[in-house]
């Protein structure tokens, strides 16, 4: 998924920038701006994904360090703050971030890490 993303987000930025292109042409040329409401609306949705992702890329982060710290080392109360305040984070999400299908998910993946 993030390297979906990272791959998307580029050709959104190419399509960003051919827009600007256009709309100069239409100015040099006297030409009635056009609007690109699907490319706005793919924008806005890449913004919302990254935030996802954003919380899934933390979420990972904090299982690796924990998975490979030794037993010896481990401490259960980090663990259980850590877990905590991802299911706040998620719980604290804005809700057009909770309509997506992979923000349902990382939810389910953190209550099911926490509740492990």
């Amino acid at each position: 998924g993030l390297q979906k993303l990272k791959h998307f987000r580029k050709e959104i930025g190419k399509l960003g920038e051919m827009r600007d292109n256009f709309g100069r042409c239409e100015i040099l040329f006297n030409i009635p701006p056009q609007a690109y409401p699907t490319l706005y609306k793919m924008e806005s949705q890449m913004v919302e994904l990254e935030k996802i992702y954003a919380i899934y890329t933390e979420f990972q982060a904090k299982v690796e360090s924990w998975s490979t710290t030794l037993w010896v080392n481990l401490d259960a109360k980090v663990i259980e703050k850590g877990s905590k305040a991802m299911v706040k984070i998620a719980k604290e999400a804005p809700e057009e971030l909770k309509q997506y299908n992979c923000f349902v998910a990382l939810k389910d993946t953190i209550d099911g890490f926490r509740n492990s």
